[in-house]
């Protein structure tokens, strides 16, 4: 639901979106949670939020492993920092969704194909 969410918002007008990590009501898993963060660290919006009386969605409330999987997705986000900044930039001037769906891209692209 997340992929959709944030794509059909960008498609609006809302390029600002992301899903709360782990889920906002109800617990998430060490797995899941580090598995969310993976991909959640490359929508426009990041965060971990969560309802009250649920345990703690921040990553080192998950243990080690999943510590070390989320700081890792979050070191490649902000290696990516430049990059998302300018797709903001073209958001705000030219109407351009941040995440993008794929019907966006050059069909004549060879990468496509792979």
């Amino acid at each position: 639901m997340s992929f959709s969410m944030v794509l059909q918002l960008g498609l609006r007008g809302q390029p600002l979106s992301g899903p709360d990590i782990g889920g906002f009501g109800g617990n998430a898993t060490p797995k899941l949670f580090g598995r969310w963060m993976g991909i959640g660290s490359m929508f426009p919006f990041c965060r971990g939020h969560s309802e009250m009386d649920t345990i703690d969605h921040e990553p080192w409330s998950f243990g080690e492993e999943c510590e070390e999987v989320c700081r890792l997705a979050l070191i490649r986000r902000y290696r990516l920092l430049p990059h998302i900044y300018t797709l903001f930039y073209m958001a705000h001037t030219t109407g351009t969704p941040v995440a993008s769906p794929t019907f966006f891209a050059d069909p004549k692209d060879s990468n496509l194909r792979k």
